[in-house]
């Protein structure tokens, strides 16, 4: 059953993506790695930020063993950890003494996926990114924590380590608690072992593989261009509902736990979630330390909408049991409008995640036609702003951008590179285009939305007019 959900989920709702979010980053560097000549003049594969995840050696290995692409390779990845997610949810409502019908019924609602609003992630990621494998690897550790199986617990929580490191730490807080009371504190030899051999993959990285600053301070320049293009970094630009939200969330799942009688213990990791916004106000706002904006406590606030989706739908199960159905519906409610309708003090609608895609049979074919350019050419969408097709061109073409919104993201990483994504930004996308301007720059081709007066196009459709500079 939890198969057929897992393909239930992966091919209809809430679906799957490909170059909708991360994976306009990661694919061109799996790209760059696997063959160095690829993108080598591409802004974002001059910093790569893969030296603490285990992501790209699994993909790169997988790669050179089976004959697929990167994109069918991660695919195949996410289908596996979407399992692993839906079993950990599974057995973690076994673990709260549920029958195995109201424990699929958790797994199946899980299945929705939650939007995260404020850090915009999601608990069920439609595009296979490092975070959502390491997510599915947690919750299994969970539900194996829960029905006792410790050692198999702590290999699946380090496993998650090697993929995803920030995202794991408060689960070794409550694991580690955990392990105390039972005795088992030999188990955490596990994620020892975990953080040895991902301190072995940051020392073998290929060359150009670099480590972000960990101890840093964030200066005033850098923290201008943070703010511009992350502002889900600093919790104090977030709307004031979401704080209200997610206080409001983190005290359901506390109501819940006691209808169910559950332990404290329960409530270890969305009292995580909730303390990691003021944490985050202190060590990046007060502070500026350079580590958090790649860090991102306050992502720690999905263990406060995932768990009070779970508790929810148990304590919904339960109201239903003792006959109590206005409860049942109030507790079900809760639990499936935050997979539809997250940001519940919003008016604004959010689609599934699979209608996050900008892939267009335009966006094909303009991806064709500039595979037959040189492979070291550099191309520039002037007009397209914050839209996600020059990242969606990049990856598929295989030809470097010289600017873009997405590439931005990186600028949590690397105070050089946020400068220099600056400064291309200021030159090149908020001006009209003028090749004048634009070929010292080293672009050879400009990508528009609309003709350019005064030039015949090398290629046009009718969403994307090409010309050349060089």
């Amino acid at each position: 059953m939890l198969a057929v959900m897992t393909l239930a989920g992966f091919f209809i709702f809430p679906g799957h993506t490909w170059l909708a979010s991360d994976t306009q980053i990661y694919a061109p560097l799996l790209e760059h790695m696997a063959d160095s000549s690829m993108l080598a003049r591409d802004l974002i594969v001059t910093r790569p930020h893969l030296g603490w995840t285990a992501y790209d050696e699994t993909a790169l290995l997988l790669h050179r063993l089976v004959p697929l692409s990167f994109q069918q390779i991660l695919a195949l990845e996410q289908l596996f950890f979407r399992f692993l997610a839906l079993f950990g949810i599974y057995l973690i409502a076994r673990g709260c003494r549920f029958r195995p019908w109201p424990s699929l019924l958790a797994a199946a609602v899980y299945g929705l996926g939650v939007t995260v609003p404020g850090p915009a992630i999601f608990t069920v990621e439609a595009d296979p990114v490092p975070r959502g494998f390491a997510l599915g690897l947690l919750l299994a550790a969970i539900g194996l924590t829960f029905r006792a199986r410790f050692l198999p617990a702590a290999v699946a929580g380090s496993a998650a380590l090697l993929f995803h490191a920030p995202l794991t730490l408060p689960f070794w807080l409550w694991f580690g608690f955990v392990a105390w009371r039972q005795k088992r504190l030999r188990t955490l030899l596990a994620p020892a072992v975990a953080a040895a051999l991902l301190l072995l993959i940051w020392r073998w990285q290929p060359a150009g593989v670099e480590s972000p600053a960990m101890f840093a301070r964030i200066d005033a320049a850098w923290e201008h261009i943070l703010r511009l293009r992350n502002s889900y970094v600093w919790v104090s630009m977030w709307p004031a509902r979401l704080w209200v939200q997610y206080g409001l969330l983190f005290t359901a799942s506390v109501i819940a736990a006691r209808r169910l009688a559950l332990t404290a213990q329960a409530l270890i990791l969305p009292a995580t979630g909730i303390l990691s916004l003021p944490l985050s106000w202190l060590l990046l706002e007060a502070a500026r330390w350079s580590l958090i904006p790649q860090l991102q406590p306050a992502r720690y606030v999905l263990y406060v909408a995932l768990f009070a989706q779970f508790f929810a739908v148990l304590a919904g199960v339960a109201a239903a049991r003792r006959r109590i159905w206005w409860e049942a519906a109030a507790w079900m409610l809760l639990a499936l409008a935050l997979a539809l309708h997250p940001d519940l003090f919003s008016t604004r609608w959010r689609p599934p995640l699979a209608a996050g895609s900008v892939q267009t049979a335009e966006l094909d074919d303009l991806c064709r036609w500039a595979q037959s350019t040189p492979r070291d050419a550099v191309f520039l969408f002037p007009d397209a702003g914050r839209s996600l097709v020059p990242g969606v061109f990049r990856a598929q073409a295989e030809r470097a951008v010289y600017v873009d919104w997405k590439a931005g993201g990186q600028a949590n990483f690397f105070r050089g590179l946020a400068l220099e994504w600056f400064g291309r930004w200021q030159v090149a996308m908020t001006h009209p285009p003028d090749p004048v301007h634009l070929r010292p720059l080293g672009i050879g081709y400009i990508i528009v939305s609309r003709p350019l007066s005064g030039l015949s196009p090398l290629f046009q459709n009718r969403a994307f007019f090409a010309y050349g500079l060089q």
